[in-house]
């Protein structure tokens, strides 16, 4: 039985948890940096595709500055969209910040993100400015350009101490040496912020 209006109703629902999703993320500072709102937005903008989520980020710059480097958005476009053939995201210009990029930008191919069994983790705590930053529009327009939006759902899986050993394999394999005791900290925290999802890995 269709029933009129309760197709419209569910399209409807879905772009409003789907905008709400969205905005958790943008606006997310990344000083407050979790990784749950990331996982939802790219979960609800990823089955839109790519000119679906390219048009909700479009209706968020309208309505806040499209000038400002809106750090959430920042962070979650280098989730959202795939790793470039170039075997990296372009870096982001929005200061300075530790630890620094590493050497060979392929060696953590979304920094400041890392992504570990599908779950996005952040390295950094801020950003030291110093001149002028780099409004989010700029890689926008470059993903708008030349970007493959990410096929299947973030799916976090495996446990948080299997999580943390492979990002200090990482760490280590991008800097040669551990992760701080602080950044060990930060990282704890986000993961446990997420235990909950976490679960053998599924099939897709």
């Amino acid at each position: 039985m269709v029933v009129d209006g309760c197709a419209d109703g569910a399209r409807e629902l879905a772009q409003a948890v789907t905008e709400s999703d969205l905005l958790a993320a943008a606006d997310m500072p990344v000083a407050d940096y979790r990784p749950r709102p990331i996982i939802e937005a790219v979960n609800s903008l990823a089955p839109v595709g790519r000119s679906g989520a390219l048009a909700m980020i479009d209706s968020y710059l309208r309505h806040h500055d499209a000038a400002a480097p809106h750090d959430g958005l920042a962070l979650l476009l280098r989730v959202l969209f795939d790793v470039p053939p170039s075997g990296a995201h372009a870096p982001l210009r929005l200061g300075g910040t530790v630890p620094p990029p590493p050497p060979d930008p392929r060696a953590l191919p979304r920094f400041p993100i890392i992504l570990v069994d599908d779950v996005p983790l952040l390295l950094i705590r801020g950003y030291a400015l110093g001149g002028d930053t780099e409004p989010v529009t700029v890689a926008l327009d470059q993903l708008r350009r030349t970007g493959s939006l990410r096929a299947a759902p973030l799916v976090p899986h495996g446990t948080p101490d299997g999580i943390r050993r492979q990002l200090r394999e990482v760490y280590r394999r991008a800097y040669g040496e551990e992760p701080t005791t602080e950044l060990d900290g930060w990282i704890t925290r986000q993961i446990e912020g997420v235990a909950d999802l976490l679960g053998e890995l599924r099939p897709r």
